[in-house]
């Protein structure tokens, strides 16, 4: 019969996973992992929260990782993975050995020196590696329609992003082209703000229909939130008033 070791003695049982709390420009280690074959192991990681000074906001694009090292034998490999909200790595290995850290990332079009992350912001993260995998594709989700709108917000919080598509009811051009620009932020955008993605936006023609969705792979990541806007130019939000009809897919 195989004993059940408490909680209280995990000194004496390997650590397959534990909640750190990330502060500043530290690195955690999470667990590792040391085995003597050879398997299929599953990283799964959450963020419970994240916090960056609001004087910090919008300077770089911060964001929670865990840096995995893996391998098998005398060789590892390395990647950093963006956990925000949560993810899944699969892997196959007898090692693992899994950091947490904020990561400081340049805005698209952003310029010059990032600045380093700021020594009070913090994340908490809870990490674990379990033998196999799920095998799970599809994931739990939520669907969000707003309609009659020129902009607005999806998220306003960290989330992930799944599938996005809208489509523009306005049957003659206005003079301007139009875009459905997105925004990593939790509220509405006004004016002038920098997009990290987006894509035209068609008037409802015969040949066009006015329909627009953006192809995702599996999910894109927002730290403070997911807004957008409908824009007249591409690299720079400019409002104007052309309302639409929007779903959008957030994993849960």
């Amino acid at each position: 019969m195989k004993s059940i070791i408490p909680a209280t003695r995990r000194e004496r049982v390997t650590n397959y996973g534990d909640t750190v709390v990330v502060k500043g420009k530290q690195r955690p280690t999470a667990f590792t992992v040391q085995k003597g074959d050879g398997a299929p192991m599953l990283i799964t990681a959450q963020v419970e929260d994240f916090f960056v000074p609001a004087a910090a906001v919008g300077t770089a694009d911060f964001r929670p990782f865990l840096h995995v090292e893996w391998g098998h034998g005398a060789t590892m490999a390395r990647s950093d993975f963006d956990v925000t909200f949560r993810q899944r790595i699969p892997l196959a290995c007898s090692t693992v050995e899994v950091q947490a850290f904020i990561a400081a990332l340049p805005f698209p079009g952003q310029t010059g020196r990032v600045p380093s992350v700021p020594d009070d912001a913090r994340a908490k993260i809870r990490a674990f590696v379990s033998e196999g995998l799920d095998g799970i594709r599809l994931f739990p989700t939520r669907w969000i329609t707003q309609t009659n709108l020129s902009a607005g917000v999806i998220a306003d919080e960290q989330a992930r992003l799944a599938t996005l598509r809208a489509f523009n009811p306005a049957t003659t051009e206005s003079g301007a082209s139009l875009f459905l620009l997105l925004f990593d932020q939790d509220s509405t955008p006004s004016g002038n703000e920098q997009p990290i993605d987006g894509m035209p936006l068609p008037f409802n023609t015969r040949a066009f229909g006015g329909l627009a969705n953006l192809p995702l792979g599996e999910t894109r990541a927002f730290v403070h939130g997911i807004a957008w806007g409908v824009s007249s130019t591409a690299f720079v939000h400019t409002p104007i008033d052309s309302p639409i009809f929007l779903v959008a897919e957030l994993e849960q």
